[in-house]
């Protein structure tokens, strides 16, 4: 809360019960961006569905301009994950309160990065 940290990377759970303290830092334009990550377990079509990353709307209810007058813009929410089918794509946007506009960007499973040994 006092600026010391540039990246702070929290549970879903824990996003919730610090709605209020989060709004705080807010007010002070604390906030740049939200990233959820593993958003494939918003989607109740997902393989991992968690119900407390449905509940993730709330950033988008709760950090817009409309509800805290000293931001100039709502803050950004990006929402990643390698694992969304069209069906999840749809859930996610519809479940996390984005709009039909929101940029979509896809790319391939393909990881260069990742590799797979196996000794015998």
């Amino acid at each position: 809360m006092n600026g010391v940290y540039s990246i702070v990377y929290v549970c879903p759970e824990t996003v919730l019960r610090l709605i209020e303290p989060l709004k705080r830092l807010a007010e002070n334009n604390g906030i740049a961006l939200f990233a959820i990550d593993e958003v494939h377990c918003v989607s109740k079509w997902g393989h991992d569905f968690r119900p407390d990353y449905r509940r993730l709307s709330v950033l988008r209810e709760n950090f817009s301009a409309a509800h805290i007058r000293s931001l100039r813009s709502d803050i950004p929410l990006m929402a990643l994950t390698a694992t969304a089918t069209l069906l999840v794509r749809e859930d996610i946007r519809k479940s996390m309160l984005m709009s039909n506009e929101t940029k979509l960007i896809l790319t391939s499973f393909f990881r260069p990065n990742l590799r797979f040994f196996v000794s015998t």
